[in-house]
């Protein structure tokens, strides 16, 4: 890896799903499809570039520590506060007084005694984290004045992943109600549901209900408790508070590949088609959603289509109603060999509810299809990158390496450096020597990651 100044012109080359790259004009980049390597400038928009796969090393998470995602709050607490007063021995109790006094800002014992005896909010069990020093898999968190409790830890597995997935594709959350609620008719779908629920959730209440006055042939599995809506609202396990603003959590995108396998599944189960194993899509009116979607297949060697259609105002038909539809719809759309690949990645997950088939829409997007490229001024420092594999990534992309030097090709008869002529050396050492020269001198393989 080497750092250098560059202030020459350089080209800022602009994907559909909005990420970039600036390179210099002669740094080489692989296009999808083509042998060749394209300079930056011989780069064209009827172009795509490659996305680098991190499926077999990525670095990825088995668990998540509600705790932190949650923050210093006031109205989450820790719901077994028991367990670190009996952590901390009475020989500590002065020294744990003290940092509560300048938590809480008590001034006497008898308030610190108070605070002592209450469940401790996140905010001060912040405070006096790192002089509690205790394990966290054993806590426990729950809403202020909320009944349920949930783990502080959380396994990144496959029944979370499915948990996530089937709220955000036929869930809802309600506040009032102090639920999160999976809906559908399938039995199949919600005894699965009900299962991961229960499984990550053995303490709260799960069941499955249906009101005999209602119309709708939906059944629902209510997850009480409002902890579970304060994680759904602060888009911790999802983003779920209106039907236009679903979308991931950040952590998602380092999940390991069983939670990623259930997510998917069951996202297509609730709200995506399968036919014949081709075509498999997934439909959401949240444009979020679906390039976060797009964006994390990659990390698994998929290459959606990105699918819109304009329907805001128009019917929907069902069984038993009409409604009026509020918002587009953008389908992500796996075809040809990427429906295959999909298929063999969720079949072991994946219930396949829906059989129907989908098709016919306008194509809004392709993964790394280049949008613009813009020559820009540019006036700071860049990194030259030599791999043995001669590619890496950056800013997602796969790109070659920077210094493709053909030193046999570039001594025959001699080079140019740009300001000087170099002859052609008669000796090894004259050939180490115009080597290094040829490196240095060379600023047509420099790139930033923006």
């Amino acid at each position: 890896i080497m750092r250098r100044p560059y202030n020459q012109d350089a080209y800022k080359i602009t994907t559909s799903d909005k990420n970039s790259i600036v390179a210099s004009n002669n740094h080489l980049f692989k296009a999808i499809g083509k042998q060749k390597l394209y300079k930056a400038e011989e780069l064209t928009t009827k172009l795509s570039l490659p996305y680098a796969q991190f499926e077999e090393k990525r670095d990825t998470i088995d668990s998540i520590n509600l705790i932190d995602l949650f923050g210093p709050r006031d109205d989450i607490v820790i719901r077994n506060s028991d367990y670190i007063r009996f952590q901390l021995k009475l020989s500590r109790k002065t020294e744990y007084y003290e940092i509560l006094k300048q938590v809480r800002g008590v001034k006497d014992e008898a308030q610190c005694q108070y605070f002592y005896t209450k469940r401790l909010t996140l905010r001060d069990y912040f405070g006096v984290r790192s002089f509690l020093g205790i394990d966290e898999t054993n806590l426990t968190i729950s809403y202020l004045s909320g009944r349920a409790f949930i783990p502080a830890i959380l396994p990144v597995n496959k029944e979370l992943g499915k948990f996530i997935g089937y709220i955000l594709a036929e869930g809802y959350v309600s506040e009032t109600q102090r639920l999160v609620i999976f809906s559908n008719t399938e039995k199949t779908l919600l005894d699965d549901f009900e299962q991961c629920a229960k499984n990550l959730f053995p303490d709260v209440r799960i069941q499955q209900y249906r009101s005999k006055k209602s119309t709708s042939p939906c059944t629902n599995v209510n997850v009480s408790g409002r902890i579970f809506v304060e994680a759904f609202k602060a888009g911790i396990l999802g983003k779920k508070n209106k039907s236009d603003g679903i979308d991931l959590s950040p952590w998602m995108f380092y999940a390991n590949k069983s939670f990623i396998q259930g997510l998917f599944a069951s996202l297509i189960d609730g709200d995506g088609n399968i036919k014949d194993g081709k075509d498999v899509v997934y439909i959401t009116v949240s444009k979020k959603m679906a390039y976060n979607l797009a964006r994390l297949s990659r990390n698994f060697g998929l290459l959606p289509k990105i699918c819109f259609q304009k329907t805001a105002g128009t019917i929907a038909n069902f069984k038993h109603a009409q409604s009026v539809r509020k918002f587009n719809t953008y389908t992500i759309c796996y075809k040809s060999d990427q429906s295959v690949k999909m298929f063999n990645f969720i079949k072991d997950f994946c219930f396949k509810a829906d059989g129907k088939h989908f098709g016919g829409k306008k194509i809004e997007y392709r993964p790394g299809r280049i949008k613009s490229i813009e020559k820009i001024p540019f006036n700071d420092y860049v990194y030259d990158f030599e791999t043995e594999s001669h590619y890496f990534s950056a800013n997602e992309y796969l790109v070659h390496n920077c210094l493709v030097l053909d030193i046999q090709k570039l001594f025959n008869g001699g080079f140019s450096t740009g300001n000087g002529h170099l002859r052609e050396p008669k000796s090894i050492r004259a050939a180490a020597s115009l080597a290094n020269i040829a490196i240095q001198s060379s600023q047509n393989d420099m790139f930033r990651i923006n």
